[in-house]
């Protein structure tokens, strides 16, 4: 690691340029926030005919500088408050912009998002890029845990350059176990005093003070509870600046009449706010409040110095609220890099498999990589490390392992004798039903609960004191309840008649229950005439131990305002909610529960149609034999065909043994060929299916996409069923159905029934 020393208060352009390396990607830790690294890399001199790029993790940074560089243009060269100094042209490319023009201007600065989905764009231009930023780097990282489009950011900007590129990730705040090449130390690094208690009442009572004062007071939080308990008791309204997520902004919304003023002397923060924002005030009074027991109030001491310090003027007093984190808290590894090394390398099991619900521990930390029909793992080293600070930030504060962290930065900790104690509020029904129509004018202005606002539909487990088909079905019943409380805020929404339903069965526990019952027996009948005595009885244990779970679940989903299943992908297959219960059990909860059409079109004969697709073949119509008689004992073999290890043939006889039998089947000579030369000796038995799979998914999302028509559908929703396509309540012409052909196998036919 190398050590760079500044002088200055902000960086100069010369210390922004020497972490720069033609062809690598440099990690720089600048120690200090506010400190210019970005205005000092916007000012770098950019050669002729190149291009420097600049990716940000966020809407509120890129926003910022497009306000400051627009104002800045407008000066004259040589105005002494110009911020930026070089000349350089810049573009901005962010939101829902079509924009792919890089041809006039010599900066561009993208939000992460834009920058990934203008792949193609920025690849006929990438021997032209000199330089690229990626700042504020620990967001992407943090948010990389929810956001898909930003695991491995890092690597996928990286492979979009050539080896002549300069690459730097920036921050003030790295994750503690990141690996870091530049450490830039700042000679002006004011000094910060961090209070930390563990009382919020006693917290809250000192805001109280401060506020009752005249201060300037900046609250930092992700608990409605804390700004309920800070309002008026009378009245419950608080009027201040709110700086918060829609999440947050709509819970507040249920407890508190909001009166946002952006030049109240309060300001109020979530992690929305944490950096891209900066707050003027002088003197300010700090509060952050964390709760380690709760997963969305959990944060890091990095979160922490860039909150505060989003008080450009320093603060005048900075009080951190803690709650530890539970007694009966329990780690999920011992050792998790040990751990994912013998998971990711261990032969026995194929990576597909790797990838289902049995693993999914595993699954936040690998990264799964895709090329072509292939499928390989890796381990997500920012998942990881952001375990282990998480691990390390659960210990008792002030954890020794961030007094590093605190020293660079000239932060001393100071302790506030308290006892710990949390604070409480309930909203009920109706209060929430109040607040949100005492707000409505706010949440109309900010679009926060907007015509598409998106039903969750969330797993409520054991865990969750969520156990018995009775709380199962009251759990859900709030959930949707409040859904719609919110949706109709300003009292000018009406439940549609699936949203109803949904309501009545999962208010009723005997209705629930009976309907539990009833799609319990269809399950049972289909599964006794199609299996074994043993197979059945497995089959149906397991799916009557989530049965209550599913069909609540199943009830949500189809109350949304369009129906749909959140996806569960395994490699190249979806395990949504239609996969959960047979087809005859769903087209029975859309057509008799909710009064819906339900349609399916399903690839014929899928499996040996794609193997006879991939040889150039059209499937033969008497595939099966007369009256598919041979159906079952073909897919049985299938699902068996390989070399076995164990069997006492030599691997020549069963070769000869296996050609023999798909002979005895009609399967034409080229298919068996293909069949024998690519699957016969595969390590797993799922290798066949995992192949012909990743064609089923092109096919389904191809055919899904037709339909769709860019938003031109005319139905009640659709999903993926394996290789199927379900569609709800079709009022179109879906003849065309019948004439598809995929873009895979242009000179097939027969594909959908």
């Amino acid at each position: 690691m190398r050590i760079l020393q500044s002088n200055e208060k902000y960086l100069t352009p010369s210390i922004v340029e020497r972490c720069f390396t033609k062809g690598k990607l440099t990690s720089v830790d600048k120690q200090m926030t506010g400190n210019g690294f970005s205005t000092g890399f916007l000012n770098l001199k950019v050669r002729d005919d190149k291009i420097h790029i600049i990716i940000v993790p966020n809407l509120a940074v890129i926003e910022e500088k497009e306000k400051a560089y627009l104002e800045d243009s407008r000066l004259p060269m040589m105005h002494k408050d110009k911020v930026f100094t070089s000349g350089n042209r810049m573009k901005f490319f962010y939101g829902n912009s079509f924009d792919d023009n890089f041809e006039d201007a010599d900066v561009l600065m993208f939000v992460a998002d834009s920058f990934i989905m203008r792949g193609d764009g920025i690849r006929h231009i990438s021997d032209r890029v000199d330089k690229v930023l990626i700042d504020e780097v620990h967001s992407v990282h943090q948010q990389s845990l929810y956001r898909k489009i930003l695991v491995d950011f890092e690597g996928r900007v990286a492979n979009r350059f050539s080896s002549n590129t300069a690459l730097v990730s920036v921050t003030a705040t790295p994750i503690l176990f990141a690996r870091v090449d530049i450490k830039i130390e700042n000679k002006y690094t004011p000094e910060q005093v961090i209070n930390y208690s563990k009382d919020r009442k006693e917290t809250i009572e000192r805001i109280k003070e401060d506020i009752s004062n005249g201060e300037n007071v900046v609250l930092f939080t992700n608990n409605a509870g804390v700004v309920y308990n800070l309002s008026d008791k009378h009245n419950r309204s608080l009027e201040a600046k709110f700086v918060v997520g829609n999440n947050l902004f709509n819970s507040i919304g249920k407890k508190v009449t909001m009166k946002h003023n952006d030049r109240s002397k309060l300001t109020v923060v979530s992690s929305r706010g944490f950096e891209g924002f900066d707050i003027t005030y002088t003197d300010a009074r700090v509060y952050f409040f964390e709760d380690r027991s709760v997963e969305h109030e959990s944060f890091s001491i990095g979160n922490l110095y860039q909150a505060i310090n989003r008080v450009r003027k320093g603060a005048e007093y900075v009080e951190y609220c803690r709650q530890e984190v539970s007694d009966k808290f329990r780690a999920e590894f011992k050792d998790i890099k040990k751990e994912l090394y013998t998971f990711i390398s261990d032969t026995s099991i194929s990576t597909e498999k790797k990838l289902k619900a049995s693993y999914k521990k595993f699954r936040p930390y690998i990264i799964k990589v895709q090329k072509g029909k292939d499928i390989s793992l890796k381990i997500n080293r920012i998942a990881v490390n952001l375990y282990l600070e998480q691990q390390l930030y659960n210990l008792q504060f002030p954890q020794q392992g961030i007094m590093q962290f605190a020293e660079e930065r000239n932060i001393t900790f100071n302790k506030i004798e308290t006892m710990p104690s949390r604070i409480k509020t309930r909203t009920d029904r109706d209060t929430a039903i109040q607040y949100l129509f005492s707000n409505k004018d706010e949440i109309k202005k900010r679009d926060s609960i907007p015509e598409d606002y998106l039903l969750k539909v969330n797993s409520l487990w054991a865990k969750d004191k969520v156990e018995t088909i009775e709380q199962i079905g009251k759990a859900y019943y709030k959930e949707l309840d409040m859904f719609l409380i919110e949706k109709n805020y300003a009292n000018d929404y009406t439940n549609t008649s699936r949203q109803e339903v949904s309501l009545r069965i999962l208010g009723d526990s005997d209705e629930f229950s009976e309907l539990c019952d009833y799609i319990l027996k269809m399950y049972t009948e289909r599964k006794k005439a199609k299996h074994s005595r043993a197979t059945a009885k497995e089959k149906i244990a397991n799916f009557k131990k989530y049965l209550p779970t599913i069909i609540a679940q199943l009830l949500m989903s189809f109350a949304r305002d369009t129906i749909s299943f959140d996806e569960w992908r395994v490699a190249w297959r979806d395990y949504n909610l239609a996969s959960k219960v047979g087809i005859s059990q769903l087209e029975f909860l859309s057509n008799t529960i909710f009064n819906v059409t339900m349609d399916e079109y399903d690839i014929a004969s899928c499996y040996p149609r794609i193997m006879y697709a991939i040889n150039g073949k059209n499937l033969p119509d008497d595939f099966y034999g007369g009256n598919k008689k041979n159906k079952i004992a073909m897919n049985v073999y299938f699902n068996k065909f390989g070399y076995d290890e164990t069997a006492t043939a030599s691997k020549k006889h069963q070769r000869q043994n296996v050609v023999r039998k798909l002979k005895s089947f009609n399967i034409d000579d080229n298919v068996i060929t293909w069949l024998v030369d690519n699957f016969f000796e595969s390590k797993f038995r799922g290798d066949l299916f995992n192949h012909i799979a990743f064609y089923e998914e092109q096919i389904i999302l191809e055919m899904m996409a037709i339909i769709y028509d860019d938003g031109n559908c005319k139905n009640q929703g659709m999903a993926r069923r394996h290789d199927s396509v379900i569609v709800f309540g079709n009022e179109d012409n879906l003849d065309f159905i019948k004439d598809f052909v995929p873009k895979a196998f242009p000179n097939t036919k027969g594909w959908f029934k």
